[in-house]
């Protein structure tokens, strides 16, 4: 006996009879159902991609990218339509090139793209790589100011923060064209800052621009540095092409400590008249300054979401974390040799005004102590190993205990708090030495370090304490205010982080460093389109909503059709969405299922290498 539910499609597919209990099951009703075999008729699963394919067309990455590739005859389909079922499956199901046209099949992904399966083999998506990569900042450029046009994205407050991704394999052979201009050159894939002894990391580094104008945070523009480039120069790089293609009238850039010197950020004031937000590395300098001043500290408005949930709770005040800031005025100075019209060098100084903001948090308080303790201890169990070894006689050399306190500090904070001493014995403290045990060894050294509780209780005075500096005017901007932007660089690092999982920025299965760089262009694209999908649909329902990208494409992870291929044509059947499906396409103003493939497939057309097909 078979038994299926019932369809509100009406769909009867029947050749044996069966009987199955329907509607009211307390009066125990039957109704014949007959059922057919599938002959050749087949399925397959859009997926998400019925979200991913409107988000796409809307940023126009088709056009775009063919506007800067010409036609290629041995791709026989454009560049465009390649560089997007690219990005669609990094949106979708990322997999490795000579698997995308696996998926374009299985997923039935040529009736919404448009572009055939088969024409998605890897060394077509190979060579569509290479037409991009020379064009790679100029296409970004254009579809991220047709995205902000588009979607209303403002480009002028842009959070900046670099990131790594790592690689296996020997990429020996990074060869690059003299031909090419500096910022069109390839990353190279190095050892970077990453590596620890014994385990050389190779990686490249990509720093992401993303825009935050209150309505949705929207990466727009990266650059990439090689493994070991220095933080300065990677920031001094990403400026230098936000300028050249992107062009902004107005721009505050916010960065978090070590992205920005002191010359980028004269420069980027006096000379090209953009402000910026950065936090800085806490020194002695900063210390001595606030125990000189002593700004008055004021209670900060800003709350993260899980403090604000405690107020709402009316959770105890003891378990709330605050927020205290105070600021003080400051002055940046940079120093470089100019050669002046004799030929003689001479020192320029070039200064700006800007403000420095020093904050202190509970929460942070809470962790710098917890930290000083942890390291503290491990220090002082590491120096009465080292010393239990120099009475043993184990070590016999002062440039190995040396090296072994060297490598037990590392670059802890708490090493400041330690002093020790080694020497070598005399000939008199051997003769004082206890008697050994047979077998013992006679220790050749001595080896003794104090421990300074001063310095840590007068560092524990700072711990909460960082500073924020800016060039943005009182005027216009508070103290509160400058804090609020400054916190909210949370934003870029989830960006890091969806870009790594769900999009799969690694791992990364090429060889070409050329190709590897205009997969991460086509990935930027992908993550773009990611948040600009979270951001629509954010602003439709509600300006509360929390609902991610990540999950609004889950709720489409199967929207399966029906296929049934004929001589000539292809039928496709799309089958009913879900309530929550539907209620996602109405929010977003996307077209149905049935819409989509309507507007993508066309008739075949017969002087075509591949022709699209119609429904």
């Amino acid at each position: 006996m078979a038994q299926t539910r019932r369809r509100n499609d009406g769909a009867g597919l029947a050749t044996s009879e069966g009987r199955c209990r329907m509607g009211n099951w307390s009066k125990r009703q039957r109704m014949s159902v007959t059922l057919t075999g599938p002959h050749d008729l087949t399925g397959a699963n859009l997926g998400p991609l019925v979200l991913a394919n409107p988000i796409l067309d809307k940023m126009e990455i088709r056009r775009l990218v063919d506007l800067h590739c010409p036609a290629d005859l041995r791709l026989e389909i454009p560049v465009g339509d390649v560089i997007c079922a690219l990005a669609a499956n990094r949106l979708c199901s990322p997999e490795p090139l000579m698997h995308v046209a696996e998926w374009a099949e299985n997923s039935g992904a040529e009736f919404l793209l448009g572009t055939p399966a088969e024409a998605l083999n890897d060394d077509r998506l190979a060579r569509a790589l290479d037409a991009v990569f020379e064009k790679r900042w100029n296409i970004l450029a254009d579809v991220a100011l047709h995205a902000s046009q588009v979607f209303n994205v403002s480009l002028a407050k842009v959070h900046y923060d670099p990131t790594s991704f790592h690689f296996t394999g020997q990429y020996d052979n990074q060869s690059e064209s003299p031909s090419l201009l500096p910022e069109l050159k390839p990353f190279k894939i190095e050892v970077g800052r990453h590596a620890r002894p014994g385990l050389d990391i190779k990686e490249a580094q990509v720093g992401v621009d993303l825009a935050n104008d209150g309505k949705g945070p929207v990466p727009f523009f990266y650059h990439s540095a090689d493994g070991s480039a220095n933080g300065h120069i990677a920031v001094a790089k990403n400026l230098q092409n936000m300028l050249k293609y992107v062009k902004p009238k107005k721009l505050l850039m916010i960065t978090d400590r070590g992205c920005f010197s002191t010359e980028q950020a004269v420069d980027l004031v006096r000379k090209h008249h953009f402000d910026f937000i950065s936090s800085l590395t806490w020194t002695k300098k900063l210390a001595d300054l606030y125990d000189q001043k002593k700004p008055v500290m004021k209670e900060a408005s800003f709350l993260s979401l899980k403090e604000q949930l405690k107020r709402q709770a009316e959770k105890p005040p003891e378990t709330w974390e605050r927020y205290f800031i105070g600021e003080m005025g400051h002055t940046i100075t940079h120093e470089q040799k100019v050669e002046t019209a004799s030929g003689d060098k001479k020192t320029e100084k070039r200064s700006i005004r800007a403000r420095l903001i020093y904050v202190f948090s509970t929460a942070d308080q809470k962790v710098c102590r917890k930290t000083r303790i942890k390291y503290t201890d491990k220090i002082a169990a590491g120096l009465v190993q080292i010393q239990n070894s120099v009475q043993n006689g184990h070590m016999k050399e002062i440039q190995a205990v040396d090296k072994r306190v060297t490598a037990l500090y590392g670059s802890k904070a708490a090493q400041h708090y330690f002093t020790y001493q080694v020497q070598a014995l005399t000939a008199q403290d051997l003769d004082r030495l206890p008697p050994r045990h047979p077998g013992q060894r006679k220790p050749a050294l001595k080896f003794s370090y104090q421990y300074h509780a001063d310095r840590a209780q007068k560092d524990a005075g700072y711990d909460g304490l960082y500073t924020i500096c800016t060039s943005l005017s009182k005027n216009t901007h508070s103290t509160d205010e400058v804090f609020t932007a400054f916190k909210e660089q949370h934003h870029i690092e989830t960006a890091h982080h969806q870009w790594k999982a769900p999009i799969r920025l690694r791992p990364l299965f090429l060889k070409k460093v050329n190709r590897i760089e205009s997969l991460v262009f086509v990935q930027f694209l992908a993550l773009m389109a990611f948040y600009l999908l979270q951001r629509s649909y954010r602003l439709a329902k509600d300006p509360s909503c929390r609902t991610t990208g990540e999950t609004l494409l889950k709720r489409f992870s199967f929207t399966p059709i029906a296929v049934r291929y004929h001589s000539q044509t292809v039928q496709v059947t799309p089958f009913p969405l879900k309530k929550d499906q539907i209620e996602i396409l109405n929010k977003l103003s996307f077209p149905l299922v049935e819409d989509q493939i309507r507007h993508s497939v066309t008739r075949p057309n017969p002087d075509a290498s591949y022709s699209r097909r119609e429904i």
